[in-house]
């Protein structure tokens, strides 16, 4: 008999927000999004302690995208050329 290979599982939202469920049972809240080509991933928190809408929130306030709000801690400090090929 084959054994099976355990993998993770993305149950998406939309706009890059995901719960990430490991095979240990472990449920997290991720935000996928790209800098300059770069994939980049956002950690939100751990479900059921996050609930759905307070995922969606975080997200939002956390879009690297919206010029309005503070960005990702890891681009707060982005270089100018960075900077102008930000979409805002």
């Amino acid at each position: 008999m084959p054994s099976q290979q355990k993998s993770r599982i993305k149950v998406t939202d939309g706009h890059g927000l995901y719960l990430l469920i490991k095979p240990n049972g472990g449920k997290y809240w991720r935000l996928d999004y790209a800098i300059d080509s770069k994939r980049k991933t956002l950690a939100i928190g751990v479900y059921p302690r996050i609930s759905l809408a307070e995922a969606r929130e975080s997200a939002e306030k956390r879009s690297p995208y919206d010029c309005n709000r503070a960005r990702p801690p890891q681009h707060s400090q982005a270089t100018d050329q960075t900077r102008d090929r930000l979409p805002c």
